[in-house]
């Protein structure tokens, strides 16, 4: 599977059912990122976090439009 066909997976698998638990979120995702072939972390050296927060786009016109997901490389961490 593709990297943008599995991100469109996540999303419409996560929010189209009914609301999970945080649980529930972190085992599902857990899940799927070890699905995941091994070259999509290269330089992903902080892992893959969950938060519970909610962070809205700086490209959104109302807010409409969130972040579901980010990737950070850091030389702090590596």
């Amino acid at each position: 599977m593709g990297y943008f066909k599995f991100l469109y997976f996540i999303n419409f698998y996560l929010y189209t059912k009914n609301m999970m638990t945080l649980e529930e979120t972190e085992l599902e995702l857990n899940r799927l990122v070890d699905s995941l072939p091994q070259e999509i972390f290269f330089e992903l050296n902080g892992g893959v976090l969950l938060k519970e927060e909610v962070k809205l786009s700086k490209n959104r016109v109302a807010d409409d439009l969130y972040v579901l997901g980010e990737y950070h490389r850091d030389h702090i961490l590596g």
